[in-house]
């Protein structure tokens, strides 16, 4: 179930590979921030094949629900096939787990499993990470053209015959190369507009984390500002800690709750979902910080890299 890793080409990538490369590695990071929010407490440690806190929640991250029951023993939770056959309620009464090396004959009901949902319509985690991997992933991308843009403030009116030439002096430019090389005839033959650049990454990186903090809020984590955050008193800082039970991320930890109960009363078990103590703040500045590595201290400053 696991995703191919990225491939990125020997080549230079154009403007659609960058845009896709650029999406997917901001879609798998949010991904990780979800499916790690929330930790199962009481599953069995003493077996092979064991159940974990991370297959239970990749499974309502990838499927938006799926079912606890018992199998040679063990609890497992695995997506499901639902059947046809639904209640009064229009709730379905009838499960066929999805496993590898499972009979495909293993059918479930209500009286021998518990349903568990990623939250009230079952609906994965997985579209509303894309959406905001998206939406961030454009802001990143819009950042990288207005550095290039700083690269080579011109835009470059020669003749079709020359394209080619005007083209990989670009290209190297983009390379950062340190020289370029061009001939004179080339360059004489062209023609230099000034396109007016301006400078936007600051603002663009305000954005990026006004999305990464909404996404954040959506997720249960208290909405902070990501460039204040070195600024942040301590009490601010513990205040930003606090998570929010209410809204989509109640609703999640509500049905986790909810199937955690009815295991517990069915198979005799003690297992609960628990909220990873983890610090949205550091959460929100390792996301921000992938993108803007601080830089290395120089040579002969006394930093860590000085030489005595």
């Amino acid at each position: 179930m696991g995703r191919k890793p990225i491939r990125v080409p020997k080549h230079t990538p154009n403007t659609d590979c960058k845009n896709a490369i650029t999406a997917e590695l901001w879609e798998r990071r949010l991904a990780i921030t979800v499916m790690h929010h929330i930790g199962w407490e009481g599953l069995e440690q003493d077996f092979a094949n064991q159940l974990t806190s991370r297959l239970i929640e990749r499974t309502l991250y990838q499927s938006g629900y799926g079912i606890f029951f018992m199998w040679e023993g063990k609890l497992l939770f695995l997506p499901a096939a639902v059947s046809n056959d639904l209640n009064v309620f229009w709730e379905p009464t009838e499960f066929w787990p999805i496993g590898n090396h499972l009979p495909f004959e293993i059918k479930n009901t209500k009286e021998d499993c518990v349903l568990c949902r990623n939250n009230s319509f079952g609906m994965p985690s997985v579209d509303i990470c894309r959406y905001y991997a998206n939406k961030i992933a454009e802001i990143q991308r819009a950042m990288d053209v207005n550095l290039f843009q700083s690269k080579i403030q011109f835009a470059f009116e020669t003749s079709s015959e020359n394209e080619f030439s005007v083209k990989n002096m670009i290209n190297n430019v983009d390379k950062n190369e340190v020289a370029i090389l061009a001939n004179r005839s080339l360059m004489n033959s062209v023609n230099l507009i000034n396109t007016g650049f301006q400078y936007y990454i600051d603002k663009y990186t305000t954005y990026k984390s006004d999305m990464i903090n909404e996404f954040l809020q959506v997720f249960g984590f208290k909405n902070i500002d990501i460039q204040k955050s070195e600024r942040l008193t301590s009490a601010e800082a513990t205040s930003s800690d606090e998570i929010t039970y209410d809204g989509f991320f109640g609703d999640m930890l509500e049905m986790r709750q909810e199937a955690a109960d009815n295991v517990n009363k069915m198979f005799g078990m003690h297992i609960k979902p628990i909220i990873r103590n983890e610090n949205s703040m550091e959460i929100a500045k390792k996301l921000a910080e992938l993108d803007n590595p601080k830089p290395a201290q120089p040579f002969g400053n006394g930093g860590d890299n000085d030489v005595r």
